[in-house]
């Protein structure tokens, strides 16, 4: 009897759901939601991918300073990576390498162990200045007040960091003084393989960091 009774009120019973404009509605706002939340979660991926920075330039200019304790000069490096880590590359880092290709890292000491994978290319410029405050360019001494070539470094596909054109140690805040060394290191960044990319600088005897399009 009961069962007779659930198949006729099952019958007569309208069949209930989601209408097309109620499922429209609902993709619309989940687009909505998603446009909204993959920027930001983005920028919170890069950002976060800046950690870093600030690690590794630290290290590199206290060992500056620990080999201008040793032989009373700071010193250029090349760039290591060689090329700017991209999203085109595997987990959008590349190895940071120390060998014997790598003189200028070698003599300045241990950053980070040889293959170790980073998002940045590291770079330090060294400079001094004579007992008549010029700038001293013998040998690998950088011009204080030359422009850095940051924007001829580029990532694996080739993009070239277009907008760190004019940066020189001296726009960073490096005076000339008599018989004064300085060095400048910075960390570029090319997250979205574009040609805007991120620079951060480290300055001898400035406690803060210099950022520049940190999120690129």
């Amino acid at each position: 009897m009961i069962q007779l009774w659930l198949m006729k009120h099952a019958a007569l019973s309208p069949s209930k759901g989601f209408s097309l404009i109620e499922l429209m509605v609902t993709v619309v706002i989940i687009g909505i939601l998603s446009a909204i939340a993959i920027p930001t979660y983005s920028n919170y991926i890069r950002k976060a991918r800046t950690s870093e920075v600030y690690a590794n330039l630290n290290t590199i200019a206290q060992l500056e300073e620990a080999y201008f304790t040793e032989v009373n000069e700071y010193i250029t490096t090349t760039a290591n990576p060689a090329t700017v880590p991209s999203d085109a590359d595997t987990s959008g880092a590349l190895s940071f390498i120390i060998n014997n290709s790598t003189t200028s890292w070698n003599n300045l000491g241990s950053v980070l162990p040889n293959n170790t994978n980073v998002r940045f290319s590291y770079r330090a410029f060294a400079g001094r200045f004579d007992g008549s405050s010029n700038p001293d360019t013998s040998g690998t001494f950088v011009d204080y007040s030359a422009d850095l070539p940051l924007d001829t470094m580029a990532t694996t596909g080739g993009e070239l960091c277009d907008n760190l054109a004019g940066f020189s140690p001296q726009d960073w805040g490096v005076t000339a003084s008599p018989l004064s060394n300085w060095f400048v290191v910075v960390a570029v960044g090319n997250q979205i393989s574009d040609n805007t990319c991120s620079l951060f600088a480290k300055v001898v005897d400035q406690p803060e960091l210099i950022r520049i399009q940190e999120l690129q």
